[in-house]
């Protein structure tokens, strides 16, 4: 390629650069202006457009814009060299941003919001007070978003019952407007219905007016005031009257009532009750009555409320709970008999038959028993809850069993009956040697099929809880469960787990329904089988246990009878008479002392001491000087005395009694005890009635004092209530004549 060829390249190239720059000279875009109907603020529902232009309005250029949305190009049209864009009606939104773009480029943009227009649809009113009005209504969500100075009006037009009408300035509170009206006439009651004006004012939407038409039941408000009525029970129903309602009064007729029944009883569903209308018996009351279930004696929970009949009408504040006792009634239906279900004891002679009870919701009344009979008037002779015996049963004749149900308003109207057979012509009928072994984590049973097997069809197995009452099967707290078995062969079942404490019977099944009865196994025997070792070894325990409580005893005893118990000599003991040439020997160192109550010659002293001395010790001189100031004969002191001490009264042989000279019978003179100091004590007299038949006091205790005189002895201070100690009464000494004379004052 020459020179001359690469110049031509060259100059082309210069050609395309210069030609493309002149290109884009003449396409420089112009100055665009968008903008959208309403200045961007749309009504909901309501057509709005978008504009788009160059502002000199230049033909040339108005084909390269274009208007997109979202990032989606609208279909727009040209109207005097301006691109438009109609929404034929606006939705509900937020924001919308249009675009308007020059060839690929974005230019300007404009944004739209679409405000709702007033529609409430929500809108309600409710006469809590005869003249108040509450009305209230839901804000749009748009509106919450965007809209900060939106305000509402409710007015209520004039009407012949609100002359001068009502108007109410609304107020917000979260997504909620209230409004209330003030009725000055206080009729509202009498309106059928109400035409409202809600205004709406913003600054984007500017005023906007809603008429809304409301029924007056709709804005009812029914008062149930537990103050105001009174409850009646009759004829199994329950009653409420209001005196004086109110409204209530003028739209009885159009209530409804709703009573919710709770039962105490878990057992029983709860009735619904919807009641129409209410009576009105005179002109000033108002009265709803509800019935009661028909489960008797049956304790529920009310709750009632009412509204007018109709759609969107207000309900009332539920009425205070309070519950009902249902009427006592006859007991539902007699219970049934378990099939088949007796069994026969021959050694006792005892026929027992079960049944399955009713439940606590069939009582229908208090103190639930059973009526069990046989040959229509025999009674059973021990009842119980789920079985029943007849003692002395006659087993060659066949019998039916009768039962009813019987609370305190009487029996059932129904009655059921068992068969039972002639007993002694189907023993062979009868499954034997029943065992009942309880293990750890099963039970078995086995038995021994019975003898007659010609239509036996299988095996019936019933087990229960044993009772706690003796000669009772089964516990009356629980039910009686059983399992039917088809195979004749079998004559052992295995239950899967544990069961202690069980009562089992098992019965066979004929094809002809004549079976021998159950066969019985006692929880009781089978646990007496099982652990009597175990309680031999408690009795072998208790009988060491006594035996050698008992050998050690005895060697206690034996040590007792070892103690030796060490005694003071004692001297002899004189006796009450003593011969005549003798002289009583009274204690040493105490002098003889003549009581004037007794003649000296029918009254003999004997007194015996133990002397006490310490070792290591003289006597003090000062005894030797005691003993010369006493007076009257003195005894000699003697090495050996007695410890006894002992007086006899003037008594005569022959048990009479001597009275003095004086004829009257005198109180014997105190018996003289020695105490440990060696000190004469004297000990209370006893007491003989005189000739009139009264007993004389006691003289007081004499102690003789160092001059030989007996004087009472010295009262012990006792301090008194005050915390003081009162003075002691005086000494009193007797004299010769035997009176006691007052002591000399103290100097």
């Amino acid at each position: 390629m020459g020179w001359l060829t690469w110049c031509l390249i060259l100059k082309l190239m210069l050609l395309v650069l210069t030609t493309a720059r002149a290109d884009d000279s003449e396409s420089e875009p112009c100055e665009l202006e968008v903008w959208a109907s309403g200045k961007g603020k749309w009504s909901v529902g309501r057509p709005g457009q978008v504009f788009c232009a160059c502002i000199d309005r230049n033909s040339s250029e108005v084909h390269r814009l274009s208007l997109y949305q979202g990032g989606t190009k609208l279909n727009t049209t040209i109207v005097n060299n301006t691109v438009q864009y109609t929404k034929e009606s606006a939705t509900e939104c937020v924001q919308n941003e249009y675009e308007c773009k020059w060839n690929t480029l974005v230019r300007g943009s404009v944004i739209v919001t679409a405000i709702a227009a007033l529609n409430v649809t929500d809108f309600a009113c409710r006469f809590d007070v005869s003249d108040k009005l509450n009305c209230s209504f839901s804000r749009s969500q748009i509106e919450q978003l965007n809209e900060n100075g939106v305000r509402y009006q409710l007015q209520l037009p004039a009407t012949s019952y609100e002359p001068s009408g009502s108007t109410s300035q609304c107020t917000t509170a979260d997504r909620r407007v209230n409004c209330i009206l003030e009725l000055r006439m206080g009729h509202a009651s009498k309106m059928s219905s109400q035409i409202f004006n809600l205004t709406r004012y913003s600054n984007n939407a500017g005023k906007q007016t809603q008429l809304i038409e409301l029924p007056f039941d709709s804005m009812f408000v029914p008062k149930c005031r537990p103050s105001e009525a009174d409850k009646i029970t009759k004829d199994n129903q329950t009653c409420l009257r209001w005196y004086y309602p109110g409204d209530m009064l003028e739209r009885s007729s159009s209530l409804e009532w709703v009573v919710e029944l709770k039962p105490r009883l878990a057992q029983i569903k709860p009735p619904p009750l919807i009641l129409t209308s209410g009576e009105q018996p005179d002109l000033n009351s108002l009265t709803f009555c509800f019935p009661h279930p028909e489960q008797g004696h049956q304790v529920f929970d009310v709750r009632l409320r009412c509204h007018i009949k109709g759609n969107n009408t207000i309900w009332s504040e539920n009425y205070p709970e309070f519950e009902i006792t249902t009427n006592d009634t006859l007991p539902a239906r007699p219970p049934q008999f378990v099939p088949n279900g007796f069994t026969y004891d021959e050694d006792k002679n005892e026929l027992t038959v079960f049944w399955l009870p009713l439940d606590e919701i069939e009582y229908n009344g208090p103190n639930l028993k059973y009526d069990v009979r046989w040959k229509g008037s025999q009674e059973a002779s021990r009842t119980y809850t789920r079985s029943a015996i007849f003692t002395n049963w006659d087993d060659s004749q066949p019998a039916n069993v009768t039962m009813r149900s019987r609370n305190i308003k009487g029996a059932s109207v129904n009655s059921t009956w068992l068969w039972v057979p002639a007993l002694s012509n189907v023993a062979k009928r009868r499954a034997t040697h029943l065992r009942y072994i309880p293990e750890e984590n099963s039970t078995t049973i086995s038995w021994k099929k019975p003898e007659d097997t010609d239509l036996l069809s299988g095996y019936l197995i019933y087990w229960c809880n044993a009772s706690r009452t003796l000669g009772q099967l089964c516990d009356d707290r629980v039910s009686i469960k059983n399992i039917s078995l088809d195979d004749k062969e079998q004559q052992e079942y295995r239950f899967d787990t544990s069961m202690p404490l069980q009562d089992i019977a098992l019965e066979p099944i004929y094809h002809d329904h004549v079976s021998g009865g159950m066969s019985v196994r006692l929880e009781a025997v089978e646990k007496k089988e099982n652990y009597s070792f175990n309680l031999r070894i408690v009795e072998g325990i208790c009988a060491l246990l006594v035996l050698g409580v008992i050998v050690m005893s005895a060697k206690k005893l034996r040590k007792m009878n070892d103690i030796k118990v060490e005694m003071p000599e004692m001297g002899p003991i004189f006796t009450s008479e003593p011969k005549s040439d003798s002289k009583p020997s009274p204690l040493w160192g105490v002098p003889i002392i003549n009581y004037p109550y007794y003649n000296p010659k029918t009254t003999i002293l004997n007194l015996d001491l133990v002397t006490f001395t310490d070792k290591g010790q003289e006597s003090e001189p000062e005894e030797k000087e005691m003993e010369e100031s006493f007076t009257g004969d003195v005894a000699q002191p003697k090495p050996e005395s007695s410890a006894y001490v002992c007086m006899d009264n003037a008594i005569g042989k022959n048990g009479d009694i001597r009275p003095p000279s004086n004829g009257y019978v005198m109180a014997p003179p105190p018996q003289i005890d020695v105490n440990i100091n060696g000190y004469v004590v004297a000990s209370p007299p006893r007491l003989i009635p005189n000739n009139e038949g009264y007993i004389n006091p006691p003289p007081p205790r004499l102690n003789p004092d160092i001059n030989g005189y007996v004087t009472a002895p010295q009262p012990r201070s006792v301090p008194n209530n005050n915390g003081y100690v009162d003075s002691p009464p005086p000494r009193l000494i007797p004299n010769s004549d035997g009176y006691i004379n007052p002591p000399p004052p103290h100097s």
